[in-house]
Protein backbone atom coordinates (compact mmCIF):
# COMPACT_ATOMS: atom_id res chain seq x y z
CA UNK A 1 0.00 0.00 0.00
CA UNK A 2 1.30 3.49 -0.59
CA UNK A 3 1.12 4.27 2.83
CA UNK A 4 3.13 1.40 3.95
CA UNK A 5 6.04 2.35 6.40
CA UNK A 6 9.55 1.10 5.70
CA UNK A 7 10.91 -1.83 8.11
CA UNK A 8 13.86 0.07 8.71
CA UNK A 9 15.16 3.41 7.79
CA UNK A 10 17.24 2.14 5.09
CA UNK A 11 14.52 -0.02 4.01
CA UNK A 12 12.64 2.38 1.31
CA UNK A 13 15.42 1.28 -1.29
CA UNK A 14 14.66 -1.92 -1.10
CA UNK A 15 12.09 -3.89 -3.61
CA UNK A 16 8.95 -5.44 -1.88
CA UNK A 17 8.88 -8.24 -0.54
CA UNK A 18 6.03 -9.40 -2.15
CA UNK A 19 7.92 -8.48 -5.69
CA UNK A 20 10.73 -10.92 -3.95
CA UNK A 21 8.26 -13.57 -3.22
CA UNK A 22 6.49 -13.58 -6.54
CA UNK A 23 10.23 -13.71 -8.51
CA UNK A 24 11.60 -16.20 -6.54
CA UNK A 25 14.07 -15.10 -3.68
CA UNK A 26 18.16 -15.73 -4.21
CA UNK A 27 21.55 -14.50 -4.02
CA UNK A 28 21.74 -10.90 -2.77
CA UNK A 29 17.56 -10.37 -2.35
CA UNK A 30 17.15 -13.71 -0.39
CA UNK A 31 19.47 -11.89 1.99
CA UNK A 32 17.93 -8.67 2.14
CA UNK A 33 14.75 -10.60 3.00
CA UNK A 34 16.58 -12.87 5.67
CA UNK A 35 17.81 -9.10 7.41
CA UNK A 36 14.22 -7.63 7.34
CA UNK A 37 12.25 -10.55 8.50
CA UNK A 38 12.57 -13.03 10.90
CA UNK A 39 14.10 -16.21 10.13
CA UNK A 40 12.11 -18.87 10.78
CA UNK A 41 9.37 -16.66 8.87
CA UNK A 42 11.23 -15.90 5.88
CA UNK A 43 10.26 -19.74 4.27
CA UNK A 44 6.33 -18.19 4.08
CA UNK A 45 7.12 -16.26 1.22
CA UNK A 46 8.53 -18.23 -0.93
CA UNK A 47 6.76 -20.51 -3.67
CA UNK A 48 6.59 -23.89 -2.54
CA UNK A 49 5.17 -27.21 -4.21
CA UNK A 50 2.42 -27.23 -1.24
CA UNK A 51 1.59 -23.67 -1.41
CA UNK A 52 3.01 -22.09 -5.19
CA UNK A 53 0.87 -19.42 -4.93
CA UNK A 54 1.52 -17.56 -1.56
CA UNK A 55 -0.35 -15.05 -0.19
CA UNK A 56 1.76 -11.47 0.46
CA UNK A 57 1.05 -11.14 3.50
CA UNK A 58 4.50 -10.39 5.49
CA UNK A 59 5.31 -12.47 8.40
CA UNK A 60 4.93 -11.02 11.95
CA UNK A 61 7.97 -9.26 12.58
CA UNK A 62 9.45 -6.76 15.06
CA UNK A 63 9.16 -3.50 12.68
CA UNK A 64 5.46 -4.38 12.36
CA UNK A 65 4.73 -5.25 15.77
CA UNK A 66 4.82 -2.45 18.07
CA UNK A 67 7.16 -1.14 20.73
CA UNK A 68 6.28 -4.30 23.05
CA UNK A 69 8.76 -6.25 21.73
CA UNK A 70 11.10 -3.89 22.00
CA UNK A 71 11.20 -3.96 25.62
CA UNK A 72 12.47 -7.02 27.85
CA UNK A 73 9.53 -9.17 28.93
CA UNK A 74 9.51 -12.58 31.10
CA UNK A 75 5.98 -14.31 31.45
CA UNK A 76 5.94 -16.61 34.33
CA UNK A 77 3.53 -19.11 34.38
CA UNK A 78 2.21 -20.03 37.72
CA UNK A 79 -0.41 -21.94 39.44
CA UNK A 80 -1.03 -25.65 41.65
CA UNK A 81 0.49 -28.59 40.55
CA UNK A 82 -1.08 -30.20 37.73
CA UNK A 83 -3.30 -27.09 35.90
CA UNK A 84 -1.10 -27.56 32.33
CA UNK A 85 1.72 -24.90 33.21
CA UNK A 86 4.00 -26.60 30.80
CA UNK A 87 1.20 -26.81 28.00
CA UNK A 88 0.11 -23.23 28.46
CA UNK A 89 3.65 -21.72 27.75
CA UNK A 90 4.80 -23.85 25.33
CA UNK A 91 1.47 -22.72 23.74
CA UNK A 92 1.93 -19.57 24.61
CA UNK A 93 5.75 -19.40 23.12
CA UNK A 94 4.07 -21.26 19.89
CA UNK A 95 1.74 -18.34 19.59
CA UNK A 96 3.64 -15.00 20.17
CA UNK A 97 6.38 -16.45 18.08
CA UNK A 98 4.59 -17.45 14.93
CA UNK A 99 1.72 -13.86 15.13
CA UNK A 100 4.06 -11.67 16.46
CA UNK A 101 7.84 -12.94 15.67
CA UNK A 102 8.68 -12.17 19.42
CA UNK A 103 11.63 -15.02 19.22
CA UNK A 104 10.54 -16.34 23.04
CA UNK A 105 12.52 -19.01 24.95
CA UNK A 106 11.19 -21.24 27.41
CA UNK A 107 13.02 -21.90 30.84
CA UNK A 108 11.65 -25.15 33.00
CA UNK A 109 12.03 -23.92 36.47
CA UNK A 110 12.49 -27.73 37.02
CA UNK A 111 16.11 -27.50 35.02
CA UNK A 112 17.37 -25.12 37.94
CA UNK A 113 16.65 -26.62 41.18
CA UNK A 114 19.54 -27.41 43.76
CA UNK A 115 21.42 -24.63 45.95
CA UNK A 116 22.24 -22.41 43.27
CA UNK A 117 19.33 -22.78 40.75
CA UNK A 118 17.69 -19.81 41.48
CA UNK A 119 20.87 -17.57 40.35
CA UNK A 120 21.45 -20.11 37.32
CA UNK A 121 18.18 -19.64 35.93
CA UNK A 122 18.48 -16.15 36.60
CA UNK A 123 22.05 -15.99 34.48
CA UNK A 124 20.38 -18.32 32.20
CA UNK A 125 17.55 -15.13 31.24
CA UNK A 126 20.80 -12.60 31.80
CA UNK A 127 22.90 -14.89 28.47
CA UNK A 128 19.12 -15.13 26.75
CA UNK A 129 18.44 -11.31 26.77
CA UNK A 130 22.22 -10.39 25.70
CA UNK A 131 22.78 -13.10 23.30
CA UNK A 132 24.96 -11.14 20.34
CA UNK A 133 24.52 -13.96 17.92
CA UNK A 134 20.76 -12.62 17.41
CA UNK A 135 20.46 -10.24 14.82
CA UNK A 136 16.85 -9.11 16.30
CA UNK A 137 17.95 -9.73 19.35
CA UNK A 138 15.96 -12.15 22.18
CA UNK A 139 13.19 -10.15 24.03
CA UNK A 140 10.74 -12.47 25.57
CA UNK A 141 11.23 -15.24 28.13
CA UNK A 142 8.12 -17.95 29.24
CA UNK A 143 9.06 -19.28 32.83
CA UNK A 144 7.26 -22.60 33.90
CA UNK A 145 7.05 -25.93 35.87
CA UNK A 146 6.70 -29.43 34.45
CA UNK A 147 6.49 -30.61 37.57
CA UNK A 148 5.22 -27.91 40.59
CA UNK A 149 5.94 -30.69 43.46
CA UNK A 150 9.47 -30.16 42.89
CA UNK A 151 9.72 -26.73 41.67
CA UNK A 152 8.08 -25.88 45.53
CA UNK A 153 11.27 -24.44 47.11
CA UNK A 154 12.57 -22.46 44.15
CA UNK A 155 11.97 -18.62 43.88
CA UNK A 156 11.33 -18.77 40.49
CA UNK A 157 7.75 -20.79 41.69
CA UNK A 158 6.03 -17.67 42.04
CA UNK A 159 3.47 -19.70 44.19
CA UNK A 160 3.91 -17.11 47.54
CA UNK A 161 3.91 -12.92 47.74
CA UNK A 162 7.00 -13.40 48.57
CA UNK A 163 8.55 -14.91 45.81
CA UNK A 164 6.44 -13.27 43.49
CA UNK A 165 8.09 -10.18 44.67
CA UNK A 166 11.61 -11.27 44.54
CA UNK A 167 10.82 -12.38 41.34
CA UNK A 168 10.07 -9.07 40.14
CA UNK A 169 12.73 -7.04 42.02
CA UNK A 170 15.45 -9.52 40.48
CA UNK A 171 14.10 -9.00 37.02
CA UNK A 172 13.92 -5.30 36.97
CA UNK A 173 17.01 -4.75 38.81
CA UNK A 174 19.49 -7.55 37.02
CA UNK A 175 18.04 -7.65 33.91
CA UNK A 176 16.15 -4.42 33.49
CA UNK A 177 12.95 -7.24 32.38
CA UNK A 178 9.40 -6.29 33.20
CA UNK A 179 7.62 -9.84 34.78
CA UNK A 180 3.88 -10.53 33.66
CA UNK A 181 2.57 -13.32 35.41
CA UNK A 182 -0.02 -16.00 34.53
CA UNK A 183 -1.84 -17.89 37.14
CA UNK A 184 -3.78 -20.92 35.90
CA UNK A 185 -6.62 -21.82 38.32
CA UNK A 186 -9.02 -24.61 38.27
CA UNK A 187 -12.23 -24.84 40.15
CA UNK A 188 -14.03 -27.59 38.86
CA UNK A 189 -11.70 -30.08 40.07
CA UNK A 190 -13.96 -32.94 39.44
CA UNK A 191 -14.13 -32.65 35.24
CA UNK A 192 -10.77 -31.58 35.52
CA UNK A 193 -9.27 -35.00 37.09
CA UNK A 194 -11.23 -36.78 34.74
CA UNK A 195 -9.83 -35.17 31.63
CA UNK A 196 -6.27 -34.27 32.91
CA UNK A 197 -5.15 -35.39 35.88
CA UNK A 198 -5.66 -39.14 35.79
CA UNK A 199 -3.89 -39.50 32.44
CA UNK A 200 -0.89 -37.07 33.42
CA UNK A 201 2.45 -38.35 33.84
CA UNK A 202 2.71 -37.65 37.92
CA UNK A 203 -0.22 -39.91 38.03
CA UNK A 204 1.62 -42.70 36.84
CA UNK A 205 4.75 -41.77 38.90
CA UNK A 206 3.01 -41.76 42.25
CA UNK A 207 0.95 -44.91 41.35
CA UNK A 208 -2.07 -44.18 43.34
CA UNK A 209 -4.21 -41.62 43.28
CA UNK A 210 -4.55 -41.29 47.37
CA UNK A 211 -0.72 -40.73 47.51
CA UNK A 212 -0.82 -37.90 44.42
CA UNK A 213 -3.72 -36.42 46.26
CA UNK A 214 -2.04 -36.21 49.63
CA UNK A 215 0.93 -34.35 48.20
CA UNK A 216 -1.55 -31.79 46.10
CA UNK A 217 -2.84 -30.94 49.44
CA UNK A 218 0.30 -30.33 51.37
CA UNK A 219 1.32 -27.72 48.23
CA UNK A 220 -1.98 -26.35 48.22
CA UNK A 221 -1.26 -25.17 52.09
CA UNK A 222 1.73 -23.42 50.90
CA UNK A 223 0.68 -22.07 47.86
CA UNK A 224 -0.60 -18.55 47.94
CA UNK A 225 -2.89 -17.06 44.87
CA UNK A 226 -2.59 -13.94 43.52
CA UNK A 227 -3.88 -11.23 45.71
CA UNK A 228 -6.87 -9.19 43.97
CA UNK A 229 -7.09 -7.39 47.30
CA UNK A 230 -4.73 -4.68 46.36
CA UNK A 231 -1.62 -5.72 47.69
CA UNK A 232 -0.36 -7.09 44.55
CA UNK A 233 -1.94 -4.85 42.45
CA UNK A 234 2.22 -3.42 41.67
CA UNK A 235 1.94 -7.14 39.64
CA UNK A 236 1.13 -6.95 36.22
CA UNK A 237 -0.79 -10.22 35.77
CA UNK A 238 -3.62 -12.77 34.25
CA UNK A 239 -5.50 -15.09 35.85
CA UNK A 240 -7.00 -17.97 33.95
CA UNK A 241 -9.85 -19.64 35.47
CA UNK A 242 -11.34 -22.81 34.13
CA UNK A 243 -9.31 -22.09 31.10
CA UNK A 244 -11.25 -20.46 28.56
CA UNK A 245 -14.09 -19.68 31.14
CA UNK A 246 -12.99 -16.44 32.87
CA UNK A 247 -9.97 -14.24 32.47
CA UNK A 248 -8.53 -11.57 35.04
CA UNK A 249 -6.37 -9.20 34.11
CA UNK A 250 -4.02 -6.34 36.22
CA UNK A 251 -2.79 -3.65 34.02
CA UNK A 252 -2.15 -5.74 31.26
CA UNK A 253 -5.02 -4.95 28.68
CA UNK A 254 -3.61 -1.85 27.94
CA UNK A 255 -0.33 -2.64 26.51
CA UNK A 256 -0.48 -4.38 22.88
CA UNK A 257 1.24 -7.71 24.38
CA UNK A 258 -1.09 -8.18 27.47
CA UNK A 259 -4.14 -7.93 25.79
CA UNK A 260 -3.22 -10.26 23.03
CA UNK A 261 -1.57 -12.60 25.39
CA UNK A 262 -5.09 -12.72 27.50
CA UNK A 263 -7.06 -13.25 24.20
CA UNK A 264 -5.21 -16.05 23.66
CA UNK A 265 -5.08 -18.01 27.10
CA UNK A 266 -9.03 -17.21 26.98
CA UNK A 267 -9.16 -19.93 24.31
CA UNK A 268 -6.62 -22.46 25.43
CA UNK A 269 -7.40 -25.55 27.38
CA UNK A 270 -5.18 -29.00 27.78
CA UNK A 271 -7.64 -31.01 27.37
CA UNK A 272 -7.83 -33.79 24.40
CA UNK A 273 -10.60 -32.86 22.00
CA UNK A 274 -11.81 -33.40 18.38
CA UNK A 275 -12.02 -30.70 15.56
CA UNK A 276 -13.57 -31.51 12.53
CA UNK A 277 -12.73 -29.38 9.49
CA UNK A 278 -15.30 -29.63 6.73
CA UNK A 279 -14.80 -27.49 2.79
CA UNK A 280 -18.07 -26.69 1.14
CA UNK A 281 -17.23 -24.97 -2.49
CA UNK A 282 -14.55 -23.70 -4.14
CA UNK A 283 -13.27 -19.95 -3.57
CA UNK A 284 -11.28 -17.94 -5.66
CA UNK A 285 -8.23 -18.49 -4.05
CA UNK A 286 -8.60 -22.18 -3.97
CA UNK A 287 -8.92 -22.03 -8.05
CA UNK A 288 -5.92 -20.37 -8.57
CA UNK A 289 -3.57 -22.72 -5.97
CA UNK A 290 -2.89 -19.80 -3.17
CA UNK A 291 -3.47 -20.90 0.34
CA UNK A 292 -5.12 -18.48 3.03
CA UNK A 293 -6.73 -15.78 2.93
CA UNK A 294 -10.22 -15.04 3.10
CA UNK A 295 -11.23 -14.74 -0.71
CA UNK A 296 -15.43 -14.70 -1.86
CA UNK A 297 -16.48 -18.53 -3.53
CA UNK A 298 -15.07 -18.80 -7.13
CA UNK A 299 -19.16 -19.34 -8.48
Amino acid sequence: ASGALPLHCDDARRPPPQADAAQGLSGAEDSEVEDAYVKSQVHLLKPSSHNPKPTMVPPPIEGLSGHHLRHRVVLAVVGLPLRGQAFIAHRLKNYLDFFHGAQSELFNVNDYLGPNGDEELLEALRRHFEDASSHHGHKHAIIYTTNALQAADAKWSGHSKSRRRWMKKALEAELGAELHLVEIQVNEELEHNLMYVKSHHLAEEFGDADTLQSHLQSFRRRFVTIQEDGTEDYLQYIKVIDYNKKVVTNDMMQTFLGSRVARFLGNVHPYRHTVYLSRIGESEYVALNKIGGDSPLSA
